[in-house]
């Protein structure tokens, strides 16, 4: 589509287009720290030939963009946040609804998308008073932050029972310690990316509001070890199909979306913008 923008699009595959481009600027982030975004971009549309066509998707992103630090989910720019997703997507059904229907559903996404499925996508919102907790949260030696909850060092009797860290990406690992894609010798193809960025992303909306969106799928490897100092290494299995992930105590992928979810609104005081 977007080698054919100021020729013959239709209406759908403008707002497509444009809808999706702007939803990746606006939640995907820019910069690095961690990998995880912590940016934003200002939209601003030029005079074009087609601009009435997605006039409603910049009315979307005005309220995105509005000054307000209203985070709730009625606020202005929870709501501007719905339409814009809302409609690049309904645009996005009525283009490919012949193809899509024709696709089994699965219990995730195979790659990172904006799906109606609840437990694919969460995006919250929280005021910039909550940053300070934002930075500490991606520390594995803190005890209260995430990726130590997701570890167990929370918890010392159950320190490393379930090592979960790698779904908030990979590699996670240093030097000789962390988690490691496991390959056969024999294997020519790798199966599995050695690589998978993090699906929690931070961007800013204004100086008093900024977005946490949570954006799970499937594309993680199959096979994993966990390695660390002075304990014996740990195999993780994960099922693409049904989520299942085998470690010493089995867990599901499900519950572990559950646990990231309910660290990310009582720790950050955050709100969840349910888009549909």
């Amino acid at each position: 589509l977007y080698e054919r923008l100021g020729a013959s699009l239709i209406d759908d595959e403008r707002i497509l287009s444009v809808g999706s481009l702007i939803t990746a600027l606006k939640l995907g982030g820019i910069g690095k720290i961690s990998r995880r975004g912590f940016g934003s971009l200002k939209i601003d549309l030029k005079n074009s030939s087609y601009q009435h066509n997605v006039k409603n998707i910049f009315e979307a992103v005005k309220k995105i963009e509005s000054q307000s630090d209203n985070i709730n989910e009625n606020g202005i720019i929870a709501k501007g946040i719905k339409e814009l997703i809302r409609l690049t997507y309904s645009s996005a059904r009525r283009l490919l609804l012949n193809k899509a229907s024709s696709h089994k559903r699965s219990l995730l996404p195979q790659i990172p998308a904006i799906s109606k499925n609840k437990d694919a996508l969460s995006i919250f919102l929280f005021k910039s008073s909550s940053l300070e907790k934002v930075g500490r949260s991606l520390v594995r030696t803190e005890s209260n932050s995430l990726v130590g909850s997701l570890i167990g060092i929370r918890y010392p009797q159950q320190r490393l029972r379930r090592p979960l860290a790698w779904i908030l990406g990979l590699p996670r690992s240093v030097r000789s310690t962390g988690y490691f894609v496991v390959v056969k010798k024999d294997q020519k193809e790798k199966e599995d990316v050695g690589r998978r960025a993090s699906p929690l992303i931070f961007s800013q909306l204004n100086d008093r509001v900024w977005t946490a969106t949570f954006i799970v799928s499937t594309d993680y490897p199959t096979k994993l070890i966990s390695k660390g100092r002075r304990r014996k290494p740990i195999d993780i299995e994960f099922d693409r199909v049904s989520g299942q992930i085998n470690i010493r105590s089995p867990i599901n992928m499900l519950d572990v979306i559950n646990i990231i979810k309910n660290w990310i609104r009582n720790n950050f005081r955050a709100t969840e913008v349910r888009i549909f």
